[in-house]
């Protein structure tokens, strides 16, 4: 910061001057560079609110990474419903080779950690009170 930016008194609660000072040491930043620093911070995010196609771009890369963990995640599911599917719909498929199937994907399931109903209840308990499970 040149010594030609603008100057200018400010009047701030003392606990607020507190926190500030606090965060411009944790930063290792003057108050100065950490004010600004957070003032910059919000207007970027006003700007953003305004101009929704930047949101857009800066969120892409993000999306991008949840779907690949998504699809990573939930590929080995998605391959044995396709399975199902096709073997469901080919009338060539006797009902022997179905009931395989289906004590086959019996076998995975139980496989497969299962989240007790007392868990999901306890979690959406905890949600609704804007808590964690």
């Amino acid at each position: 910061m040149s010594r030609e930016d603008l100057h200018f008194r400010l009047r701030i609660p003392e606990a607020l001057k507190n926190r500030i000072e606090a965060a411009a040491l944790a930063s290792r930043r003057s108050m100065t560079a950490e004010i600004i620093a957070r003032l910059e911070q919000s207007v970027e995010i006003d700007d953003l609110h305004e101009k929704p196609g930047e949101q857009a771009v800066l969120l892409a890369p993000l999306l991008q990474a949840v779907d690949e963990q998504l699809r990573q995640r939930f590929e080995p599911y998605i391959s044995s419903l396709n399975k199902a599917l096709e073997v469901a719909l080919d009338p060539s498929v006797t009902n022997e080779q179905r009931a395989e199937m289906r004590a086959g994907l019996a076998e995975a399931n139980s496989k497969t950690p299962q989240r007790s109903r007392k868990s999901t209840k306890a979690g959406a308990a905890a949600a609704s009170k804007g808590g964690r499970p």
